[in-house]
């Protein structure tokens, strides 16, 4: 019994100790031109992981804050286009915040593997919106969309599934 006590406060302070190790910049002004949008990748790369690792339950505001620092990034680098096509706006009806994680997972794996293929960015976006949707399943709304993603990925069909979509 002890043994787990213990096991539950570490990870409840990890949790914490994550949820304070990033801060979101505060800009100025907007970047003026690629070079500046480039010199912040390492933060944008910190901030999405921030996102995709602390729960949502954990400072919402700070949430809100990186998300429209992230966005403000993403909606003025050339680095990195995001396609958001049917078949994700399809699964966010009901839970529209997918579309983040989803946009999220596409753009780390372009930066970091200086990925440029839509159907691999895509892939690494649909895994975003399960990873987000398994750690903060309370988070979201009941959908049968979301759930049929999430076992899609459990059973190692989500690649096929997305296959459909660019064939």
């Amino acid at each position: 019994m002890r043994k787990l006590i213990f096991a539950f406060i570490l990870t409840f302070s990890t949790i914490t100790l994550q949820a304070q190790l990033f801060e979101v910049p505060i800009l100025d002004k907007k970047p003026a031109n690629q070079a500046e949008y480039d010199v912040m990748e390492p933060t944008i790369l910190r901030c999405i992981d921030w996102l995709n690792d602390t729960p949502l339950s954990i400072d919402p505001s700070k949430h809100i804050e990186a998300n429209a620092y992230f966005m403000l990034w993403l909606t003025g680098t050339s680095r990195v286009n995001v396609v958001i096509d049917g078949y994700v706006l399809n699964c966010a009806e009901k839970n529209p915040e997918i579309l983040m994680a989803f946009t999220m997972g596409w753009t780390k794996f372009a930066l970091e593997k200086g990925e440029t293929d839509n159907y691999k960015l895509a892939l690494a976006g649909m895994y975003n919106i399960v990873n987000r949707y398994k750690n903060n399943p309370n988070s979201f709304k009941k959908d049968k969309k979301l759930r049929k993603l999430v076992e899609l990925n459990d059973t190692g069909q989500l690649d096929n599934w997305l296959k459909e979509y660019f064939n």
